[in-house]
């Protein structure tokens, strides 16, 4: 009985559902098959890619910075 609490309370402590909010800010395409997002995820900037050939496909997101009095900070979304 107490490996079984035991388990619970690890299994209660490791596990968590996390909640991000996130908007569309901009979406643009390149060619045919290339497509270039701009999106707000909890106050953040983040740019994502997406490239879908005939044979693969392939997804990257890349946070945004911008520079401010000699540091680079990561942008805010207004």
């Amino acid at each position: 009985m107490k490996k079984l609490f035991g388990i619970l309370i690890i299994i209660f402590l490791f596990s968590s559902v996390v909640y991000a909010g996130s908007k569309l800010i901009e979406r643009d395409t390149i060619g045919r098959a290339f497509s270039v997002r701009t999106i707000c995820v909890d106050g953040y900037k983040f740019v994502t890619t997406r490239d879908t050939d005939m044979n693969a496909t392939s997804v990257s997101i890349v946070q945004f910075y911008v520079s401010k009095k000699d540091k680079v900070i990561p942008a805010t979304c207004n």
